[in-house]
């Protein structure tokens, strides 16, 4: 999937990157892209990289909407958000707990 755009992907796949898609949404699916992760894999490896954030302090991480998602579903649970290119989810850990303090979802551009 990655350097191709989403019509380029269905022209060569059809119906497929819907499907591809759908799966890595779901922490439990043992299904994804083909050579990709599967959701149950991307989820794991996000929900690592949160373990190992520090307790205090501000990390500013840069991705996708697919790994921005799975870390607020693993988090705080929130499994749908409208996510486009410049987004901006700012989540804060106390005591344990995340919390979601900001999900700034850019303009239209024109």
């Amino acid at each position: 999937m990655a350097g191709r755009t989403w019509a380029e992907l269905e022209a060569a796949h059809g119906e497929a990157p819907r499907a591809w898609i759908d799966a890595l949404a779901d922490p439990t699916s043992d299904r994804g892209p083909p050579e990709g992760e599967t959701g149950l894999a991307l989820h794991a490896r996000l929900e690592g990289w949160l373990a190992a954030l520090p307790d205090a302090g501000e990390v500013v991480a840069f991705t996708h909407a697919g790994p921005l998602l799975a870390a607020l579903r693993l988090t705080v649970g929130l499994r749908a958000a409208e996510v486009r290119p410049g987004g901006v989810a700012t989540l804060r850990r106390a005591g344990g707990a995340w919390w979601l303090a900001e999900l700034r979802v850019p303009p239209d551009l024109p």
